[in-house]
């Protein structure tokens, strides 16, 4: 792979009319990656170049520069959502922002299940049997 793939990648997302963060939702990668690829700074592995020619509905042999044939940009790319649940174009200015759950905060005293926890018998200390000789702290010596 060469610059034609990259210019060619660019110019089927562009002509498209899709946003990098569409393409990546299609190809499982971020809009950063996709934009890298366009660049020429990076590669898609081949699972993803597949996924790619099917997002954007062109031949891996155009988008590789090994054909000249033109696709059909008028082939439709995605009614509501592509198989992978990406949002089509038509859809995108409708769609909120996933907001992700807020995480739990960690118990603190006065909490009833720190209450609970407390109210629990604690494991009783070893016996002076079960402890091994030399076990105890360590003091001062010659070493």
């Amino acid at each position: 792979m060469d610059d034609v793939f990259s210019r060619r990648l660019r110019e089927a997302r562009l002509r498209r009319g899709s946003l990098p963060e569409e393409i990546g939702l299609s190809v499982h990668k971020s809009a950063s990656t996709v934009l890298a690829y366009e660049r020429g700074d990076r590669k898609p592995d081949p699972q993803t170049l597949a996924l790619l020619c099917g997002a954007l509905r062109v031949s891996a042999d155009w988008l590789l520069g090994l054909t000249d044939a033109e696709p059909n940009w008028d082939a439709p790319v995605a009614s509501d959502s592509n198989e992978e649940g990406a949002p089509s174009r038509e859809r995108r200015d409708i769609i909120e922002p996933v907001v992700a759950e807020p995480v739990s905060r960690v118990p603190r005293e006065g909490d009833a299940a720190v209450e609970d926890r407390s109210a629990r018998p604690s494991a009783p200390a070893p016996s002076p049997q079960h402890r091994r000789a030399g076990a105890g702290p360590r003091t001062g010596g010659a070493h």
